[in-house]
């Protein structure tokens, strides 16, 4: 293959990479900071707005997950990060269990 073709090839393989960047960290950034509010006065539509706004989202791309997918936040106070942790924590170590020589 002509080192021209592979040079195309790989500089094709981050086109649109910004875009998908931006699209995912704006929710991810409007998640966390869902996380650290006061959760008992949240409209959810105007804190996505707002939280848009002091990011400066431009306004053609748009969050790759949207409020309504952050039921977890508003659904009950049983969800928290701490037993996310500790979840994840405990599938770890089951993980490592299964793969480790005895």
């Amino acid at each position: 293959m002509p080192k021209s073709l592979v040079d195309r090839i790989e500089k094709a393989s981050t086109f649109n990479e910004g875009f998908s960047t931006t699209e995912f960290l704006s929710s991810a950034l409007v998640d966390m900071k869902l996380h650290t509010s006061d959760q008992d006065n949240i409209d959810p539509d105007k804190f996505e707005k707002d939280m848009l706004k002091e990011l400066n989202m431009p306004s053609e791309i748009v969050m790759r997950h949207r409020t309504p997918q952050f039921a977890h936040i508003f659904s009950s106070d049983a969800y928290s990060a701490d037993t996310s942790a500790t979840d994840g924590l405990m599938l770890l170590q089951q993980m490592h269990s299964l793969h480790s020589p005895e």
